[in-house]
């Protein structure tokens, strides 16, 4: 199956109308990538599933939303605090989300599955779109095998929760692809990184860091693809539907943080610097750069934790703990082992474009492996350093 959501760009830049076929590969390969959601969904709902514990502060937010007494933050953060601690989330995205839902529904905790339900399949369609946008057919659907296999091993009871850092995760894959989209060139995606990037971050302050330099990243590629390509359509001709583009992301990030700048604006001390205290304070635990390492380890090392559904919380939580010395090693020489293939091939690529032939399958794999080359800003860079340390002739 060819997953084709949009046809290929114009010289203008517009895109031509989808063909029906086209269409329909598409939403098919979103929904078989949705798949673990979708059952952990229904299985919810037929269950009669009810918000408990922080779900039902979820819910009861969400239900405030278009109330005299709409929130302007996100949950409460115990992040880097401890007990007692005053600081919330940085917004309330997801409780506009859900409410909405939430009020569609009469109130019944089934909106709320609605509302997660569609946040995750936009993710998803996002994950698609810009793929194909900027590789192809066949990176989108090795994209949406990938994102099956990663919706798989979360678990449909961790994708199907509405807990503010669950929810978050699709939508946290979504900024990963669009970032490179928007690094790429790509100003259509500036408004959609805008929008989950927000989100992410509203959810969770966890994720802050990490989007925080995402879009950095974006940008500075931005701003480099922009000049070394020279995006600018010839005689100004696209400079309309450039402007168009940053006004719609510019009120976007005004909408998306209007309830904390309104809270910073009225509240003293504001939401930021109870943050700002608590994450370089000495209370409470911090997540820290080595525990990230021991997810990262659990995640390749042999038996990697993707190799099967995570079954409750505290095995996530075990994702933080030190892994044993087996898992260490093997996750060492896999990490470096793809590093070094992810060198080999862009440098052989750039050697000879015909360093595979013969079959339809290696056409397109020299297609895929030139467009990657050519839509990495740092490809060069990364030949020379193979070439410097001999990974190949």
């Amino acid at each position: 199956m060819m997953i084709v959501p949009i046809r290929v760009r114009e010289s203008t830049g517009r895109l031509t109308r989808p063909r029906v076929g086209s269409v329909v590969s598409f939403v098919v390969g979103v929904l078989l990538a949705g798949a673990t959601v979708v059952s952990g969904v229904v299985r919810r709902t037929i269950d009669g599933w009810q918000p408990q514990g922080d779900d039902a502060a979820i819910a009861w937010l969400s239900h405030d939303v278009f109330t005299a007494n709409s929130p302007l933050l996100g949950m409460p953060s115990t992040l880097g605090g401890g007990k007692g601690s005053s600081a919330y989330h940085l917004g309330p995205m997801l409780f506009w989300l859900l409410g909405v839902f939430q009020r569609l529904a009469g109130d019944n905790p089934v909106g709320l599955q609605i509302g997660l339900l569609v946040l995750e399949l936009a993710a998803l369609s996002c994950i698609a779109v810009f793929t194909y946008r900027r590789l192809g057919r066949l990176a989108t659907l090795t994209m949406l095998v990938l994102v099956s296999i990663m919706t798989w091993s979360l678990g449909r009871d961790v994708l199907s929760s509405i807990w503010n850092p669950n929810i978050a995760l699709l939508p946290l894959a979504c900024v990963f692809v669009v970032a490179w989209s928007v690094a790429d060139g790509d100003r259509v995606a500036f408004p959609v990184l805008i929008v989950f990037a927000s989100f992410v971050v509203q959810c969770n302050l966890l994720y802050a860091p990490l989007v925080a330099a995402l879009v950095l990243w974006s940008g500075v590629g931005f701003v480099v693809t922009s000049r070394r390509e020279r995006i600018q359509t010839v005689q100004g001709v696209g400079e309309p539907r450039s402007r168009r583009v940053w006004w719609t992301s510019a009120i976007l990030l005004l909408a998306c943080w209007i309830g904390l700048i309104i809270y910073e604006l009225t509240h003293r001390p504001g939401n930021i610097s109870q943050v700002l205290t608590n994450g370089t304070g000495e209370a409470g635990q911090h997540v820290g750069i080595l525990r990230s390492a021991y997810a990262l380890v659990h995640a390749l090392g042999v038996v990697p934790v993707w190799s099967r559904p995570l079954s409750s919380l505290s095995e996530v939580g075990g994702l933080l703990s030190p892994a044993g010395a087996v898992k260490t090693v093997t996750a060492l020489a896999i990490g470096l082992a793809v590093v070094l293939a992810c060198f080999a091939v862009l440098g052989a690529g750039q050697r000879s474009p015909r360093f595979v032939r013969d079959t339809d399958v290696s056409a397109t794999v020299r297609q895929l492996v030139d467009q990657t080359r050519r839509r990495l800003p740092v490809h060069r860079a990364l030949a020379g350093l193979c070439r410097s340390v001999g990974i190949y002739g």
